[in-house]
């Protein structure tokens, strides 16, 4: 502010109106420039003061392009305006003016040269010579002597001219790795490293603060001055103590012992400490330090001692923690505790159980067993709050002694009533549980032994299989068959499914579960088949597959159930009937045994025998042939057991 400033004006040439040949007049748009790539535009008037015409007319003007040039033709009398463009440069922001004339040349009719140039128009520049430094270092922090800060300066040419011999003149203890002058042309810039190492002086001070200064000429040898910013980068001061304590007592058992301690305090900080002192709540300090100043990395060491109370053993331990305290050098109070040190006592807090029952073996469910159960204390120290437990017992009564002295006994009774869950696993299993707490409420659990109590299992399955009729006659008539399952035994039976003996039913619906007492059933449809048929009977029982729940697996066989197909007049026939030579004769049986076939015509008179036949039960098949017999009706007779049965055939050759 209050900087006085000041600027020429362009020149402006007016010339006097004096009649020439030909004349030339240049004229700019603009008043100045301030920057490189702005263009000043001209105006050139060309004027034809002859009588004549004159030709090729030729207009030129340094650094500037025309446009318009040349003018093949201008009349007598005539004038004629073009245009010139100048792109301004760095140089001529450098010379800080720019002076243009332009020259026309052109022929007259009898061939001659004519010749003018124009006024001459000077513009200025708006020259802007300043420079910018800026400091900045590569670290934010520092927590040593001797390490380094690395920093950049940073000069930019924020004017419109070049800049020349660009020095630092206050380096503020930086040390530069290139100290060479620096030329910078408009918006150019340049970095210059340096570095900085730390002091003991710049801990204790928090910090480090550097500036620059640097110093250019602009053209003309004018001097310019920029100063940098501040830049500061933090001390990480870090006032510290650590404690360090330790005992070579391993354990302890009696009132009295003594255990003795050394701990250790060491400035491990980066700044001194005044006034450092030790102390522990659980141990007496035996020798302290003067009051001196602790520098960093030094240490010293003091004794403690601690004599063992009666609680310490009933607490099972002792703990000591030293505390170092000091002031660093701006009056912070520093507290460190040190490490906890744990001397453990020898204790031992032990619980032993027993149980007795009066029975080795249950039968029955509902049954009750008894149980005596003691707890005893086997350790060395008091137990408190004793406690038995079992999933499976139910105790009479609460322990009579709760509180046990080492080596005392307190026993209750309890008893289980077995239930079908018993009998089902085979056992009872009872494991007593003894629970109680030391002085330090400390959990003392002695878990027991297991008392197994086997049960007498009876697995059984009863089953019992009927049908829904008595005979079959035809293939595919229908026989339901049920098969009904009882467990008759004392255990509870899974997985029970039913299959048939002879594999000829299928039982799609099953049974699953039966608790003793507990009946089911199953049913299953059957088909009657050509074997059926021709067995002549269908013979079947159900069997009960079934398993305890401890997975011991068994079978029952229920009834066998027989089926027979229904035989009147032995269901004597024959196929084909009518038949022209040969027939096969069919009949079924309900037992083996000997027949005899014979064929007579309708007068009485035997035309055919099958000698006896040895034929089993169900259906039978005989092929017969007719040999000489005349068309008509047969009859065919079968003897069987002193009984017959009579059927008619036709014959048709």
């Amino acid at each position: 502010l209050g900087e006085k400033i000041s600027a020429l004006s362009n020149e402006l040439t007016i010339l006097s109106n004096i009649p020439e040949h030909l004349s030339v007049t240049m004229v700019s748009e603009e008043t100045a420039y301030a920057k490189v790539g702005e263009t000043i535009s001209y105006q050139i008037t060309i004027n034809n003061h002859e009588t004549t015409a004159i030709s090729n007319i030729n207009i030129t003007t340094a650094d500037a392009i025309i446009t318009g040039s040349p003018i093949a033709s201008l009349a007598a009398g005539k004038s004629a305006v073009l245009k010139a463009i100048r792109t301004i440069s760095q140089a001529d922001l450098n010379n800080g003016l720019i002076s243009q004339i332009a020259t026309v040349a052109g022929k007259y009719p009898d061939g001659n040269d004519c010749k003018a140039e124009s006024n001459q128009v000077t513009i200025y520049g708006l020259s802007r010579a300043q420079f910018s430094t800026r400091i900045s270092a590569a670290e934010i922090s520092f927590d040593g002597v001797g390490q380094v800060i690395n920093y950049t300066v940073d000069l930019v040419n924020t004017g419109n001219i070049s800049l020349s011999d660009i020095n630092l003149t206050g380096e503020n203890g930086l040390t530069f790795n290139d100290r060479s002058s620096v030329s910078l042309a408009p918006g150019r810039s340049a970095s210059l490293a340096a570095s900085y190492t730390i002091t003991a002086g710049d801990l204790d001070a928090g910090s480090v603060v550097k500036s620059v200064a640097a110093s250019a000429y602009a053209p003309g040898k004018k001097p310019i001055i920029s100063l940098s910013n501040e830049i500061t980068v933090i001390a990480m001061q870090d006032p510290e103590l650590t404690t360090s304590a330790s005992t070579p007592a391993i354990s302890y058992r009696a009132v009295g012992e003594i255990i003795k301690y050394n701990i250790l305090v060491t400035n491990s900080g980066n700044v001194s400490i005044i006034s450092t002192a030790v102390t522990d709540p659980n141990a007496v300090i035996i020798n302290t330090r003067p009051n001196t100043i602790l520098l960093p990395g030094e240490s010293f060491t003091v004794a403690a001692e601690h004599a063992v109370t009666q609680s310490d053993i009933d607490s099972g331990r002792v703990v000591a923690m030293a505390k170092a305290e000091g002031f660093d050098l701006k009056g912070n109070t520093i507290t460190k505790f040190g490490n906890a040190v744990t001397v453990n006592a020898i204790q031992s807090a032990e619980l032993t159980v027993a149980a007795a029952t009066d029975k080795p073996v249950f039968k029955s469910v509902g049954e009750i067993i008894h149980y005596n159960l003691s707890v005893t204390n086997s350790g060395n120290v008091s137990l408190f709050a004793v406690k038995l437990k079992d999933p499976v017992l139910v105790m009479d009564a609460v322990l009579p002694v709760v509180n046990l002295l080492p080596g005392k006994t307190s026993t209750v009774t309890a008893f289980h009533k077995i239930t079908q869950a018993d009998m089902d696993a085979g056992e009872v299993v009872s494991r007593t549980v003894a629970v109680a707490s030391d002085m330090n409420s400390k959990k003392v659990e002695n878990p027991g032994r297991n008392l197994v109590i086997t049960g007498e299992q009876h697995p059984e399955l009863t089953t019992t299989t009927s049908t829904s009729v008595a005979e079959y006659k035809n293939e595919g008539d229908h026989v339901e068959y049920t098969v009904v399952v009882k467990n008759t035994g004392n255990v509870t039976m899974r997985d029970i499914y039913v299959t048939d003996a002879k594999e000829i039913l299928n039982f799609k619906n099953q049974i699953g579960t039966l608790a003793p007492g507990e009946t089911d059933s199953v049913k299953t449809v059957h088909k009657v088949t050509v074997e059926n048929i021709n067995a002549g009977k269908i013979v079947t029982a159900g069997i009960a597959n079934g398993s305890t729940l401890t997975t011991r697996k068994s079978a029952y066989m229920s009834n066998e159930v027989i089926v027979r197909l229904t035989i009147e007049n032995y269901n004597l026939g024959n196929y084909p009937n009518p038949f022209a030579f040969e027939t096969t004769i069919v009949f079924d049986l309900p037992e083996k045994g000997d027949v005899m076939l014979k064929v007579f015509d309708m007068t009485g008179r035997e035309v055919g025998q099958i000698d006896k036949l040895d034929c089993h039960e169900g259906r039978n098949f005989v092929p017969w042939r007719t040999l000489n017999s005349q068309k008509g009706i047969y009859v065919l007779k079968l003897y069987y057991k002193g009984n017959q049965a009579v059927k008619t055939m036709l014959v048709t050759n």
